[in-house]
Parts: C-alpha cells; structure tokens; sequence
C-alpha cells in the first residue's frame, strides 16, 4: 500500500511539475500569447517584463520544485502540500474576482474549473498519503 501511495504522490507531483513548466515555457517565451488567452494585453517593455518574471521564471521555478519534490521519496507529501496550497491561492482569487468582478467570460471559466479540479485532486493524494496510525517519523519520512 505504501509503495502505491509513493508511486500516486510521484505521478500526481510529476503532473503538477509539467503544468507548471508548460506554463512556464509560454511566459518565458510568449507571454502576449499566454495572458491574450485571458484577454490580457501587454504594451511595453515593461509589461513584458513583469510577465516573462511571473508567467515564465516563476512559474518555471515552481515547476522544478514540484518535480524535485516528487522525485524525492521522502519529500513527496511536500510536494503535494505545495501544490494544493498554490491552487488553493489561485482558486480564492478567482472565487474573489467573482465576488467583486462579476462572472466571467473565456478561459477564466476553463481555468477555475481546472484548479478547482487540481486542488481536490491534491487534496486527495495529500489525505491518501497520511502516515498509518501508530507511525512515528522514525519509521515515515514526512
């Protein structure tokens, strides 16, 4: 059962990994195509700036970690608490937005129901991962 829930936790990190860097790749190298999708607008150098940070080196970083993550037995769990956590961000901005800013129309919608879909799937392998009762951090890593 053990090395199951090791092979789900690598699989699920590893997936989030590649999210991640795909993003990443398409802010470093296309940011005015990636935010356009959300009707986004770049003008400037400056504004392509901020976006090849944030949509591209960071959401690179993320992913690197993600993979390192789960690649690592013991830091697994990790891994997935960091996943869950960042989807849990992004979905409580987006369910914010829709408080103040109203519903809205594109890939907004596609991308809420993605993270929403990502955050119970974290949610899951984190809680399918808890250590067996009676486990100690001698005998569990993480």
């Amino acid at each position: 059962m053990a090395e199951r829930n090791g092979r789900a936790l690598a699989v699920g990190g590893l997936l989030g990994a590649m999210v991640w860097l795909g993003v990443g790749l398409a802010g470093l190298l296309e940011p005015a195509w990636l935010l356009g999708q959300a009707g986004i607008e770049l003008r400037g150098v400056d504004a392509h700036n901020e976006a090849r940070a944030i949509y591209g080196g960071l959401m690179l970083a993320l992913g690197g970690v993600q993979a390192a993550l789960a690649l690592r037995d013991g830091w697994r769990r990790i891994g997935i608490a960091l996943w869950t956590v960042l989807l849990a961000g992004l979905v409580t901005g987006r369910l914010w937005s829709l408080i103040v800013d109203g519903w809205p129309a594109g890939v907004a919608r596609l991308l809420l129901a993605v993270e929403v879909a990502g955050l119970l799937m974290g949610a899951v392998l984190w809680a399918a991962s808890r250590p067996a009762r009676g486990a100690t951090r001698s005998n569990h890593r993480l």
